[in-house]
């Protein structure tokens, strides 16, 4: 559970030792769903492999759970860059296509299994931080949770130096309405201290296997803006 404050702050995170029963899902229904939150969806499901990926590849030998969180998460990747753009394309038009059903069971069944067997492995690191610190600035409180998530990836993979991925990633954002720069979330370059500074004091951050201070992360963004 998620917790924020009344300003819309997030301040918190709770883990819980026993997980829901049952996950019921019907295609026909998210089918009359609000196109926004689709995408939204895929920004977040995305994280799943780039924040586990930095994590689990820190370790030399893992168990089987691992195995299985690292290989869900590769499969969130694959499936959303291969059948996203067109999943949308589909939900827009009210087909219940083969791709609108593998997003959906992506974004539900596969991030699930990412964070279920990868534990504190498979859970979130540097985008989820980023996402975090932006709650934090008013302006951005009109998007939802998945679209900062989607632009957190960037800064992250700006940290890890993958200047490739992020090209990968800024032409499949622009295809299927990501942000992918300041502007998109109506974040000022005066508030990019901020950013650094509020995520710089995430643990999760310093989860990444690069040295992490807030002028990292500020430079990391300010290079994305480049």
């Amino acid at each position: 559970s998620v917790i924020y404050n009344q300003k819309g702050e997030m301040v918190d995170m709770k883990f819980f030792a026993r997980g829901i029963s049952l996950t019921l899902v019907d295609p026909r229904i998210i089918l009359n769903s609000p196109v926004d939150y689709f995408v939204a969806g895929i920004g977040d499901t995305l994280a799943k492999w780039y924040e586990s990926d930095a994590v689990i590849s820190q370790l030399e030998n893992y168990p089987v759970e691992l195995t299985i969180a690292k290989f869900s998460a590769s499969e969130c990747r694959k499936n959303l860059l291969e059948h996203g753009k067109k999943a949308i394309e589909d939900l827009k038009s009210g087909y219940l296509s083969e791709s609108f059903v593998k997003v959906v069971e992506t974004n539900i069944l596969l991030a699930g299994m990412v964070g279920g067997f990868g534990d504190r492995y498979g859970r979130t690191s540097g985008a989820h931080s980023i996402h975090d610190a932006l709650t934090y600035l008013p302006n951005t409180h009109k998007y939802l949770h998945g679209k900062k998530v989607a632009y957190g990836i960037l800064v992250q993979l700006a940290i890890e130096e993958k200047r490739e991925e992020i090209e990968t990633l800024v032409h499949y954002y622009d295809e299927i309405d990501l942000p992918y720069t300041l502007a998109h979330l109506d974040i000022e370059i005066g508030d990019v201290d901020l950013i650094a500074e509020i995520s710089n004091k995430d643990e999760l951050m310093h989860l990444l296997p690069q040295k992490i201070s807030k002028e990292v992360i500020k430079l990391a963004i300010l290079s994305l803006e480049a």
